[in-house]
């Protein structure tokens, strides 16, 4: 029905490119093509030349809300089609309703081929069709007949209309409501991350990862409450938005006010400088063009770029670890060792055990035969105390991918827990001492000639009373685990602040330059930095150097610092330009530092530093919409006066 109005609303252009258009219909009808010409996107060829070549264009993320266009226009249209019923004015040719009636049989076939539309909306559709064909027939039929007999037809069409709009609003997610809580509730690791921030200015950035496949632990409770209240639909969306809360997706941090280092509504401005940094230490694949990090990442990054990042806090399920003989293995982070690598526990709650319980696998060593040593584990007590085991091939572990070439027997499988690979085997292994005892270290050192050994997991156990205490072994940082429930919260112990000084700089001409230069092995970036068009420093401070933000606002943020040396005082968010910067009351330049951030060049002793966004572009702005205004308002006065001019002269 909906389709025809239209379809009549067009043809009241009466020819739209014809010399007796009027043009206020016509520029709806092109208002209305254009919306759907550009919600095409990428399947629009012209959409990329737009997107490449007209500033701000791209910025669209989205091209199908270009159809708010296409709605607007339609709504026009079908006003001006009712109205023309109204009148009695309906002239539709048989070209009309060729071109309505084949319009909508393509919609229709798209619909049932494509499985977007069920059977009974199908028979709705044709239901409609059929009644709007039929009033608009009456209408015709009644176009010499009394007026209100002229009008009948048109307020049938009118309320037919109406119903359709409504009918098909059902659908819209906003008719599906849930209960408010889906977005005001707090979750457990937001309250971790709210309380850990408590005073700091800023709040340390997180990062979390999750499929959300893990079910919440209060879900019989949240059935329990809501159900009897909402549908059933709706519980569902309750459930799933309390996993979003959990792990602050997509852009929730945002509602919580929590920084993320995501660049979708996380606290990091998604420039293109942004992503060339997450190319310093992500796969190509990894790296998505609207800024998201979390939704790409399949493993928690490397601890030293988190660091840089200032991500104190990571958040994950627990949907990847494992329980094995009723020992619970935290399996997120891994320590993967070539010969004489070595990782240690970073962080080891005081628990009383009387073994070790490892798992792990080899790769790459199937050619190592039974009893060859592969690894040594070394747990320290207290009085200078320790214990070292040794780890062999076909006893305490084996080849991961294991198969009818690997020359050692296969150790004791615990399970198959490798993400995405259930081929994958990983082997458990319990290392005693004599008598329980509080560890206070843990290393494990691989010793294997070739391949590597990788050791996914390990916990301590009190085999007297079956306790347990999982531990956090990785060798790409240190992190401890701070919070355990629905989800984990891990902290990173080397994180640094928001504001810190770097001793040690290199100075580059580009980003090229500086994206080559960090993508280097041998880079380490918790303890240099990339300065572009900068100078090159390597100073020696003679005691760590104090870093405070005074205060810190969007606009604004003030720093002092007291230093021994010469440095570079970076600020860990986006050096968008605009932003200017003054040291001791005395304007400075902002430099790049690391592709992303704004630096300052300081020298020794005690400084305040403020840096503020003062765009010039601002300026700009207001003079032109100033000159504008003036404009408007000067053609305004034209007008006026020209009007009193004619009237006195016709007078």
């Amino acid at each position: 029905s909906l389709l025809l109005v239209v379809r009549r609303g067009i043809s009241a252009a009466n020819g739209i490119w014809g010399r007796s258009a009027q043009p206020a219909l016509r520029g709806v009808s092109l208002l209305a093509a254009l919306g759907l010409f550009l919600a095409l996107g990428l399947y629009n060829p012209a959409y990329l030349v737009l997107a490449r070549f007209v500033p701000g264009f791209a910025h669209f993320r989205v091209p199908a809300r270009w159809l708010a266009l296409w709605a607007f226009g339609g709504a026009m249209l079908a006003g001006v089609g009712i109205e023309r019923l109204a009148r009695g004015e309906m002239r539709l040719g048989w070209r009309a309703w060729a071109a309505s009636g084949g319009v909508l049989a393509v919609l229709l076939a798209w619909g049932a081929l494509g499985g977007r539309a069920a059977a009974v909306t199908m028979a709705g559709w044709l239901a409609a069709a059929a009644l709007a064909a039929g009033l608009m027939w009456l209408s015709r039929l009644g176009g010499r007949r009394e007026p209100p007999l002229r009008r009948a037809p048109a307020l049938g069409m009118a309320a037919l209309v109406v119903l359709e709009l409504t009918l098909s609003a059902r659908t819209l997610p906003r008719a599906h409501a849930t209960a408010p809580q889906a977005y005001t509730s707090l979750r457990p690791a937001a309250a971790h991350l709210l309380a850990a921030g408590e005073g700091k200015q800023p709040p340390d950035r997180f990062l979390s990862l999750s499929r959300l496949v893990f079910d919440p632990g209060d879900l019989p409770e949240l059935r329990l409450l809501y159900g009897p209240q909402i549908s059933s639909a709706a519980v569902y969306d309750l459930v799933v938005s309390a996993k979003h809360r959990e792990v602050l997706s997509p852009n929730l941090p945002l509602a919580f006010e929590i920084p993320a280092v995501d660049g979708y509504d996380g606290g990091v401005l998604p420039l293109t400088r942004y992503l060339a940094l997450q190319r310093a230490f992500l796969a190509e694949e990894e790296v998505s063009l609207d800024g998201r990090l979390r939704e790409n990442l399949t493993e928690v990054p490397d601890g030293q770029w988190l660091s840089l990042l200032n991500v104190r806090y990571v958040i994950t399920d627990k949907v990847l670890d494992a329980w094995i003989e009723d020992i619970f293995y935290d399996l997120q982070f891994e320590a993967r060792l070539s010969a004489r690598e070595a990782a240690e526990v970073a962080h080891i709650p005081p628990f009383e055990a009387t073994t070790l319980g490892l798992v792990s696998y080899l790769e790459g060593a199937g050619a190592l035969t039974d009893g060859t040593p592969v690894g040594e584990v070394t747990v320290g007590f207290a009085a200078g105390i320790s214990r070292t085991f040794t780890l062999r091939a076909g006893v305490e572990t084996a080849e991961g991918l294991y198969g009818p070439g690997v020359a050692h027997v296969q150790a004791h499988v615990g399970g198959h827990f490798w993400p995405d690979r259930p081929e994958g085997n990983d082997y458990t292994a319990r290392l005693r001492w004599d008598e329980a005892a509080v560890p206070v270290s843990i290393t494990v050192q691989a010793t294997l000639p070739e391949g590597w050994l990788v050791v996914r997991g390990m916990s301590l156990v009190d085999e007297r009373t079956g306790s347990f205490q999982s531990l956090v072994l990785s060798d790409r940082g240190r992190f401890r685990l701070v919070h355990s429930g629905d989800v984990k919260v891990y902290e990173n112990l080397e994180a640094l602040p928001r504001a810190f000084v770097a001793h040690r700089a290199w100075t580059v001409e580009g980003e090229e330059d500086a994206l080559s230069l960090m993508q280097a092995s041998d880079f380490e970036p918790t303890a240099e930095i990339v300065v572009e068009r900068g100078k090159g420093l390597e100073a020696e401070p003679a005691r760590p150097e104090a870093v405070r933000v005074v205060a810190y606002a969007p606009e604004r943020v003030e720093v002092e610092t007291d230093l021994t040396a010469p440095g570079y005082l970076v600020l860990t968010d986006a050096n968008y330009p605009g932003w200017r910067a003054w040291v001791d009351g005395e304007e400075v330049d902002v430099l790049t530092a690391d592709l992303l951030f704004r630096a300052v060049w300081l020298e020794a002793g005690h400084h305040r530093v403020v840096f503020a966004f003062e765009p010039r572009s601002v300026w700009v702005g207001i003079g032109v919409s100033l000159a504008g205004m003036a404009g408007l308002l000067g053609l305004w006065a034209i007008c006026i006066y020209n009007r009193r001019v004619t009237a006195s002269g016709s007078t």
